[in-house]
């Protein structure tokens, strides 16, 4: 699968190029993990222990130009009480560049956050951030952890958790040091469009 697609004219899609400009988008764990091919049901939601509140963090490079506006994701099991976070930091985590805001998986389906001022990404290293702040709702995720995190590791945090701690689904401003993660938290699957 490739990490982003570039819509055509006529409905179809092709592999976007170099500079993604218009009607593009991408995967942060696609980019990081370009390879995986394995998607998980339930990964991202209960289960991981300690996880509530923690503001979860992958590191990616960003290889294209793109200006997101939209920011789409999909609830499988909904809560009336979850509260989840996604966004995009700069690569030394002191300022939240994309951010949905709190958002609410209180019914099932496929949902876009629009953002209200679009947001120019350059090619560069960025960290998508993301947090839940009960463990109910689920979404599907993507990278199987158990294989892989020890591994992107061993050379510095690639993968990990902020020392800064999210507040009911709120992504803080700043991520403060990213540690290693002990809970094995897998990466939502979330698409970040223009």
């Amino acid at each position: 699968m490739l990490p982003f697609l570039q819509t055509s004219g006529g409905g179809g899609s092709s592999a976007g190029s170099a500079l993604a400009t218009n009607n593009a988008g991408f995967f942060p764990s696609r980019i990081f993990n370009p390879l995986s091919q394995t998607y998980y049901s339930n990964a991202y939601g209960p289960g991981a222990t300690g996880a509530l509140n923690n503001t979860r963090l992958y590191k990616f490079v960003l290889p294209f130009q793109i200006t997101v506006a939209t920011i789409n994701y999909q609830v499988q099991t909904t809560s009336a009480s979850d509260k989840w976070g996604f966004g995009i930091y700069n690569a030394g985590g002191t300022t939240l560049l994309v951010d949905s805001g709190v958002i609410s998986p209180t019914a099932g389906g496929t949902f876009a956050v629009t953002l209200g001022s679009p947001v120019l990404l350059t090619p560069g290293t960025y960290m998508f951030g993301f947090n839940q702040s009960g463990g109910t709702a689920t979404t599907f995720a993507d990278w199987d952890v158990s294989q892989m995190e020890t591994l992107v590791n061993k050379s510095g945090v690639v993968k990990g958790k902020a020392t800064n701690n999210s507040s009911g689904g709120q992504l803080p401003a700043t991520t403060g040091t990213l540690i290693v993660e002990s809970d094995n938290v897998v990466i939502p699957l979330v698409y970040f469009a223009s």
